[in-house]
């Protein structure tokens, strides 16, 4: 449980870095997203994990199911906001699709 907590934390420090290491002039932009994009799918992993955790380990106290349950929500945050700016933007056609315009 403590594993995915870290991780889960790790997580969401990579993917707010990773936007300030590129204002800060640390990384090119494309550097910050390879971060987010990898601090996203290690934190669907750290979800799996967590769940896993939580469910079928047996002797845990309400500490350990606790900072599960924190765990889980910081990696179901880091999965769900990504997931949702793609939904948007699959939503609406590209700027540079130029198959939309019919002469």
């Amino acid at each position: 449980m403590y594993i995915g907590f870290v991780l889960a934390l790790l997580c969401a420090f990579a993917a707010v870095s990773s936007g300030l290491g590129y204002r800060l002039g640390l990384w090119h932009f494309s550097i910050g997203f390879q971060i987010l994009k990898w601090s996203v799918f290690l934190s669907g992993a750290t979800l799996i994990i967590l769940l896993a955790g939580m469910f079928f380990i047996q002797s845990k106290t309400r500490m350990d199911f606790f900072v599960g349950f924190v765990g889980f929500i910081i990696c179901l945050v880091m999965v769900y906001v990504p997931y949702s700016w793609k939904r948007t933007l699959d939503a609406h056609p590209y700027i540079h699709d130029l198959s939309l315009i019919h002469i």
